[in-house]
């Protein structure tokens, strides 16, 4: 997954390393949820939080969306943190 406005401004390189049909663009409302920071554990795909069509275009590629509801944190030393409930 990669949010394509964020990766247009620094790069294009995630086309030489990703194959078209493997890349999952996210829209800004899911880039707030952090689903780029997703962890796959055996195509099931953790995520803190995510759209409808988000979670549907997983299924449809084969992955199980488990939402984990985590929590956003200011940190002083390293910008946000997120933590499970």
């Amino acid at each position: 997954m990669y949010f394509p406005p964020h990766l247009m401004m620094r790069t294009n390189s995630h086309r030489r390393y990703c194959a078209a049909e493997k890349r999952i663009a996210v829209d800004a409302s899911d880039a707030e949820q952090f689903c780029c920071n997703a962890v796959d554990l055996n195509r099931q795909v953790f995520l803190n939080g995510a759209s409808d069509s988000l979670k549907a275009r997983l299924r449809q590629a084969g992955f199980t969306p488990v939402i984990t509801h985590c929590r956003v944190h200011e940190s002083r030393w390293r910008g946000q943190v997120l933590t499970l409930n």
